[in-house]
């Protein structure tokens, strides 16, 4: 679901959308649980998923706080930098083993 309405979302900011992007945005925001399958860093065909999904959250949070820039809500527009920050700063490779 989150890949599937992160696209939609994106695809409607693209289009100038603003209100429609907006909603979907944010739900595909609150739908992302962290990164695919951290539970099992050895399962080596999880990595690019990994990795392909947390970067379509990125994708997801710089628009929202664009927007909400443009709604005047400077508050608002830190909240999802800084939680795609935190993200993006997580190792991205699995550990190897010993």
């Amino acid at each position: 679901m989150f890949q599937a309405e992160a696209l939609l979302g994106l695809r409607r900011f693209e289009r100038g959308e603003r209100a429609p992007a907006q909603d979907v945005l944010a739900l595909a925001e609150q739908r992302y649980q962290g990164d695919f399958l951290v539970d099992d860093p050895y399962d080596d065909w999880a990595v690019p998923v990994r990795e392909e999904m947390r970067r379509l959250y990125l994708r997801v949070v710089r628009p929202l706080a664009e927007l909400a820039r443009h709604r005047g809500d400077p508050e608002q527009a830190g909240v999802p930098v800084a939680a795609g920050l935190s993200t993006s700063t997580r190792p991205t490779s699995a550990p190897t083993r010993s």
